[in-house]
Order: C-alpha cells, then sequence, then structure tokens
C-alpha cells in the first residue's frame, strides 16, 4: 500500500500560524493602528527570525544576515517568530559541533560558537517575559 503525504505539510502551516501570532502580539503590544501599513508608516519585510516592520532602509550590518544586532539591541521593528528562531538555533548548534570536532580552537569555530551564544542568550530573554 502506498501512503500519500499529505501536501503541504502540515508543520508548514504551524510555522505559519506561529509567525502570525508573534507578528499579531508585536502589532498587539506596540498599539500598531492597521491604518498605518495603508499610509506607508509601516511595513513588513521577512527576516530568518521573523520579521521587521520598518519603512525606513535597514541599518544592520550586511554582514550580520541574521540581524543579531536587531535582536539584543531590542531593535522595535524586529518581530521573532519563535518557529523561525529555534530551527536557526538548532541549525547552529550542528555547525558549531561539526567546526568543534575538526578544530575548537579555529576562528570559524570560535565566530560560530559566538553566533551560537547570542542566538540561545535572545531565546533566554525572549522567553523569559512568557514565563512570568
Amino acid at each position: 500500500m502506498i501512503e500519500a503525504k499529505p501536501s503541504p505539510n502540515m508543520l508548514t502551516f504551524a510555522s505559519i500560524a506561529d509567525d502570525l501570532v508573534a507578528f499579531r502580539r508585536y502589532l498587539d503590544d506596540e498599539g500598531v493602528d492597521w491604518l498605518m501599513f495603508g499610509k506607508g508608516e509601516l511595513a513588513y519585510r521577512e527576516t530568518v527570525l521573523g520579521g521587521c516592520v520598518s519603512v525606513e532602509p535597514c541599518k544592520s550590518t550586511p554582514l550580520d544576515w541574521m540581524h543579531l544586532d536587531c535582536l539584543e539591541s531590542n531593535c522595535r521593528n524586529l518581530v521573532v517568530a519563535p518557529s523561525k528562531l529555534q530551527p536557526v538555533i538548532k541549525a547552529q548548534q550542528v555547525m558549531v559541533g561539526k567546526l568543534h570536532a575538526v578544530d575548537e580552537t579555529s576562528v570559524e569555530y570560535r565566530i560560530e560558537a559566538q553566533v551560537l551564544q547570542r542566538l540561545l542568550d535572545a531565546r533566554e530573554k525572549l522567553i523569559k517575559p512568557e514565563a512570568a
């Protein structure tokens, strides 16, 4: 018997729902007037970690493709979706593990380990307010 896979994967819908919940929470927390979108006063751009609502050009370092500076500085325009943050952390953990196995003194390992720590610190900071 051939088993059919549901298409699209239900995890895709769950991920989209998590992203929408994070975005809605941001809008509610900031007291955003929905009309701001139509007036061009607010926008939404998807990022690796969730999204950005700034209409201004991004001032984040181009090499900081994960926008860690935004994450650490509590940028008011950053919308973090836990469904996106977790897979990034897992992928970074795998990379750091592989680099550690090769040479834990290498520059690559130290840089990627630092990025991982920044992600873990940010996750901890984001989870604490919800637990309180």
